[in-house]
């Protein structure tokens, strides 16, 4: 280690990690953003796969993040990830209309961050540690925090395998999961994104949510249950974000209380939810017990819920979800009205064989058009193949 590292270097280094990763729409960003005024904690703005992807696409650290030129690094970085500085470029997640009345912008001084990087990194060595140490703490003094109060970095990795790459370099931290109701999950990750942000919706999206839904409530499930149970903690989206939860997750990331967790914030700046939420929310709501309820069970056919349901049996039961299940002979009839009603698309799955859906890839992609339509076809046998394997297990 130098003998001249920076004081908040040298602070940051000291600090305990925790990552977050989380289901489709479960709310990992909402709790991030109740976390994102706590002193004791920094966090930098949204999700973000540093390691998993950041890392692997950067020009300025393909042959190695130890041989990096941390000026070349820093600018690119900015450059990349512009929409994480200034409001106005992440309409997807109304950073552009941030504040009481919705009409504030995240607005971070770029060349200010990038000065609190270089000071805060000084003449260390660029590993990957010290990089990321780096841009959490110049992320933090540019919005006006005082690092010295911090002891948490807060980092919100989104999907299971970032999070194992956030541990090779914090070999101790800790891991929260923000964990929903399988059906209500699915249900608002396709009608949400079919509604409020239709270009992204596709059948590749609705294939990969069942995919993270199968890998937490397994994988990660199970190996929290082990060798990790005192360092991962679940989180239902259906208890935010009573007082008392809250009080439980800053308790298990090893933090005081403090007020400002109570209100959903960027930067300080009040946040109302992303586009794909549809209408914006209160940022100081207060917990109620349909907060979360987005109709699922009206909506849904009978053999959505039964196929969902026998799918993800064990997890509902391990998260004390409601089930129509009640004992082990109904979980049996349910398996096998799933297996034969298996090569039927869910009503989920009816937009992705519409007209307009098919003929909006041709028109969108010329002559490559005929790509949306084979991706179709592949993911539906891919998604009957992945209902065969949870109702296996």
């Amino acid at each position: 280690m130098s003998k001249h590292i920076s004081k908040e270097l040298s602070h940051l280094q000291k600090c305990e990690g925790v990552s977050l990763i989380t289901m489709p729409r479960a709310g990992s960003e909402y709790l991030q953003s109740l976390l994102d005024g706590h002193p004791e904690i920094l966090v930098f703005i949204l999700n973000i796969q540093f390691f998993s992807v950041y890392l692997r696409n950067s020009e300025s650290a393909a042959d190695g993040i130890i041989k990096i030129e941390p000026v070349n690094f820093i600018y690119e970085f900015v450059g990349k990830e512009l929409r994480r500085f200034k409001g106005i470029y992440n309409k997807a997640e109304r950073l552009d209309q941030l504040g009481k009345n919705g009409n504030q912008v995240l607005d971070i001084d770029l060349q200010e961050f990038i000065c609190h990087f270089l000071s805060i990194l000084g003449n260390e060595e660029t590993t990957i540690k010290n990089i990321f140490l780096s841009i959490f703490g110049a992320y933090h003094l540019s919005v006006g925090r005082d690092i010295f109060r911090t002891n948490i970095i807060f980092h919100h990795a989104h999907y299971y395998g970032e999070a194992l790459l956030f541990e090779e370099v914090f070999p101790e931290a800790k891991m929260i999961c923000c964990i929903r109701d399988p059906r209500a999950s699915i249900k608002s990750m396709v009608y949400n994104f079919k509604k409020n942000v239709p270009e992204h919706y596709n059948y590749y999206m609705y294939f990969n949510s069942l995919k993270v839904i199968d890998e937490i409530s397994n994988e990660v499930f199970t190996k929290c249950q082990s060798s990790r149970v005192s360092k991962c903690l679940f989180v239902k989206l259906e208890n935010m974000p009573r007082e008392d939860e809250l009080e439980k997750i800053l308790d298990f990331i090893g933090v005081s209380f403090s007020p400002s967790v109570l209100v959903s914030t960027w930067a300080g700046l009040e946040w109302g939810g992303d586009k794909a939420s549809g209408k914006a929310f209160n940022p100081t709501e207060k917990w109620s017990i349909d907060r979360s309820y987005n109709n699922w069970k009206e909506e849904l056919s009978t053999i959505d819920k039964i196929q969902l349901e026998s799918a993800f049996q064990k997890f509902l039961n391990d998260f004390g979800y409601d089930t129509v299940s009640r004992n082990a002979f109904q979980v049996f009839i349910n398996k096998i009205v799933s297996f034969f009603f298996l090569m039927k698309p869910l009503s989920l799955e009816y937009g992705f064989f519409s007209r307009s859906y098919i003929f909006g890839k041709f028109k969108k992609n010329g002559r490559n058009g005929i790509m949306g339509f084979i991706s179709t076809i592949y993911y539906y046998f891919r998604i009957r193949a992945l209902f065969i394997n949870l109702l296996l297990k």
